[in-house]
């Protein structure tokens, strides 16, 4: 490692975010883990982190953050950023997951998925970006899904949300080039980690009854996907913490835009980007941007 980095990173107590934490906290890095909840139901999950990096005599902090409020990420960054200065990196992991009919989710249930999901990240960056944009140096990971580029049964809302935010990633990484900032997406495939047990069901369990067929494809679903990343040879969350420390190491401006990772539920995600870097570079010669093309 060349020098040390000021790291921050949402979701960080468990999962991706963890293990991603404890990776760069052991390269060295002055690492910043946020998650909601440090004092109350992810008490135990922060403590754990903290004694882990104590231990070590790591530079790791855990600091609390609720991306779905807008007071939170703001103090929460405004207190790093008085701490270490500014930031280097910034990895928004944090998100919820839910399934079942698109029909059977309430407004209330909607707005929630989203705003943790898309507007999480939209907060954190906008908290973020004038330090770095004054610094003219920085670098945004945004952990989305496969199912952010294809598809995934069952999952309608979180898809949409995941839809939403590579398009948000994308569209920063055209506009922050020319401050210095990178903006790429980590796009991971199923990995069996504590989310997977946080699967929250639609709200409204009588129209969730009426898809009594669908429902039947959804557990064959589950069971398969269950099998294939509880099994010996299955990718582990590491991989997202190696993937995001290999963006970080390429020098800046040269990082891809999207990374896939793992090998469950990934099937067609890579020749899907691809195939989208042909059809940008189209699009944009095609309304005189060939020179801005990021691909």
């Amino acid at each position: 490692m060349s020098k040390q980095l000021n790291i921050l990173i949402t979701g960080a107590t468990s999962g991706f975010g963890r293990q991603t934490a404890e990776k760069l906290a052991n390269d060295g890095h002055q690492v910043f883990a946020t998650a909601r909840g440090i004092h109350g139901k992810n008490a135990d999950a922060a403590k754990s982190l903290e004694q882990w990096a104590n231990e070590r005599k790591l530079s790791l902090k855990v600091v609390e953050l609720d991306v779905s409020d807008d007071q939170s990420v703001n103090q929460a960054i405004s207190s790093i950023l008085n701490d270490a200065g500014y930031l280097d990196v910034v990895v928004n992991n944090a998100g919820i997951v839910g399934h079942g009919p698109i029909e059977a989710y309430s407004m209330d249930q909607t707005q929630a998925m989203f705003n943790t999901n898309v507007f999480g990240p939209l907060r954190v960056n906008q908290a973020v970006l004038p330090s770095m944009r004054k610094r003219k140096s920085g670098l945004i990971i945004q952990i989305t899904s496969a199912g952010g580029r294809v598809y995934l049964p069952f999952h309608g809302i979180y898809n949409s949300t995941k839809w939403a935010v590579e398009s948000i990633a994308e569209g920063l990484n055209y506009e922050l080039a020319s401050h210095g900032i990178d903006s790429v997406i980590i796009e991971p495939g199923a990995f069996n980690t504590e989310i997977m047990g946080k699967f929250a069901a639609a709200d409204n369990t009588e129209i969730d009854e009426e898809y009594a067929e669908f429902n039947k494809h959804k557990e064959k679903m589950f069971g398969a996907m269950m099998g294939a990343i509880t099994a010996d040879d299955a990718p582990g969350p590491v991989w997202i913490a190696d993937a995001v420390k290999i963006l970080i190491d390429i020098p800046a401006g040269e990082r891809p835009i999207r990374t896939v990772v793992g090998n469950v539920a990934t099937a067609g995600v890579r020749e899907l980007n691809e195939a989208q870097v042909v059809a940008q570079e189209e699009h944009l010669t095609s309304l005189g941007l060939e020179s801005w093309n990021k691909n």
